[in-house]
């Protein structure tokens, strides 16, 4: 935004807008509509969580975790470009707008929108669940790694849980019997911790930007 508040005859700029704007047809094929394979491996960890095969279970959550941040991160990375196409809905049309900054506003809010339900697609997926996807996958896995043996993974992943739900009170428990368990403070995987944080400085941009247009 600082480029284009000084700058707003900006060439690159007025390309970038331009480029993400339109309808680029070719992305389209690389985004499918069918279930993603950590929905998939999901439903698997959870039928063998039910009979309580817990190294079995773990093995298959920490499969769909990692799937789940794949696809999440390539949908992300197509919104820009395939936005319209992978929603099925129009490109926003940016000539409806008086300055080239409310061009870009009003791009960045599409754009923002659509990273926040790269998230959000997964929850309708499975009927069963009782909170959103990543915190249920999060909360199994974490119960599953502990029945396998794996503490200190598990214990990661309470961690990362609680970046999502800090005021979760048996996860917190959980959390600090594995901290008297290791003896020290296990810390959420990296990239978990980095994805969180960006799910969740989505919501608070599009947040930010929903109360503007509020106003």
């Amino acid at each position: 935004m600082v480029n284009l508040k000084y700058n707003p005859n900006s060439e690159m700029m007025r390309k970038n807008v331009n480029f993400y704007g339109r309808n680029v047809q070719d992305k389209s094929s690389m985004l499918l509509h069918e279930n993603p394979n950590s929905v998939e491996r999901f439903k698997s960890a959870s039928a063998a969580y039910s009979k309580e095969d817990y190294q079995k279970a773990f093995t298959l959550f920490d499969d769909s975790l990692s799937l789940y941040h794949v696809e999440v991160k390539r949908c992300k990375t197509l919104c820009a470009a395939g936005y319209d196409i992978y929603e099925g809905k129009e490109a926003p049309d940016l000539n409806d707008t008086n300055s080239f900054q409310d061009q870009f506003v009003k791009l960045y809010h599409k754009v923002v929108e659509c990273r926040y339900r790269c998230v959000g697609k997964f929850d309708k997926e499975i009927d069963y669940i009782v909170e959103d996807y990543l915190p249920q996958m999060l909360n199994y896995l974490q119960f599953s790694a502990y029945q396998a043996n794996e503490i200190q993974y598990a214990g990661q992943i309470a961690a990362a849980y609680l970046l999502i739900n800090p005021d979760d009170q048996t996860m917190k428990s959980n959390y600090n019997f594995y901290v008297d368990t290791l003896g020290y403070e296990p810390d959420a995987h990296p990239f978990l911790t980095e994805m969180i944080e960006e799910n969740l400085l989505d919501m608070e941009v599009l947040a930010a930007i929903v109360g503007k247009k509020r106003k």
